[in-house]
């Protein structure tokens, strides 16, 4: 079961459908983290998930799934899990989310706004 914030204010939602090839969607936003605020991911799907963040403006983002020698941008989603990512813990200037599966596919819900 996910954890539920109700005072969790939302801006935009993003829809990403994750397999073996990183997938990533932008919010509508410029700037910095701060512009972006808190980001919910939910991942309503079958399979774990790894995801990043990143700026769009520094080019592409991608999501990795972690190895024995470690990966970036690979922060675990469970299937049927939902986290609230503070606006303090994305890279500066974060807009973009990456998402990737070990195998077979998701979906993720990414949605930014106020209440982590």
């Amino acid at each position: 079961m996910g954890i539920f914030y109700s005072n969790f204010q939302t801006f935009e939602t993003l829809l990403l459908s994750a397999g073996a090839t990183s997938a990533s969607g932008t919010f509508r936003i410029s700037g910095s983290a701060q512009d972006m605020g808190d980001c919910m991911v939910t991942n309503a799907g079958p399979n774990h998930a790894f995801i990043g963040f990143g700026a769009s403006a520094k080019g592409a983002v991608t999501a990795q799934v972690p190895t024995s020698t470690g990966a970036l941008n690979a922060t675990p989603i469970l299937a049927g899990q939902t986290i609230v990512f503070n606006k303090n813990t994305m890279p500066m200037g974060a807009d973009t989310i990456a998402a990737i599966t070990a195998g077979g596919s998701t979906t993720l819900y990414a949605t930014s706004g106020r209440g982590a």
